[in-house]
């Protein structure tokens, strides 16, 4: 299934709109207010929280928790001279590709692609492709697109990182 990710600055609650391929609204990703760390939820088009997104501070590292339908797992962001590695725990994932410039996959421990992620420019915004191979894990694929799509937002100083 492909989904579509596109940055929401309507307002400072706004943070991602999800779409599917015919363009209609599946969730949103809106930041909750929290002065120490950033909090995510992601909902469907009722409003229904579906997941969760935690950032757990651990400068100089990032590090998210997503949490969704009953389950943990935790995201680790960080840079050094080779680019931005992205390490999974929970699960036996690992990113391939280049999460700096947006464009990557996420594969499961048998090499078995579960998402790939492009970078689109659509009328000069920044948008991206999201295509999820297994539905089961659509929401934490999406939680982790988004945790490296916040990766140096400048509209934002809040997300700002690496």
């Amino acid at each position: 299934m492909k989904l579509f990710v596109k940055r929401d600055t309507s307002d400072e609650d706004s943070g991602f709109t999800v779409f599917d391929e015919s363009g209609y609204e599946k969730y949103y990703v809106i930041f909750k207010n929290s002065r120490t760390f950033i909090k995510l939820n992601i909902t469907d088009t009722q409003k229904n929280i579906t997941a969760k997104i935690r950032q757990i501070l651990t400068p100089p590292v990032l590090a998210f928790s997503i949490n969704a339908n009953g389950k943990n797992l935790l995201l680790i962001i960080s840079k050094s001279k080779n680019g931005v590695n992205c390490l999974f725990y929970g699960v036996n994932w690992h990113i391939c590709g280049d999460a700096a410039t947006k464009n990557f996959s996420i594969l499961d421990v048998d090499n078995t692609v579960l998402a790939s992620h492009k970078k689109l420019f659509e009328c000069g915004k920044e948008s991206y492709e999201l295509e999820i191979f297994d539905s089961s894990n659509e929401l934490f694929c999406i939680g982790a697109c988004v945790c490296i799509d916040l990766m140096n937002s400048v509209d934002n100083l809040a997300v700002q990182t690496v």
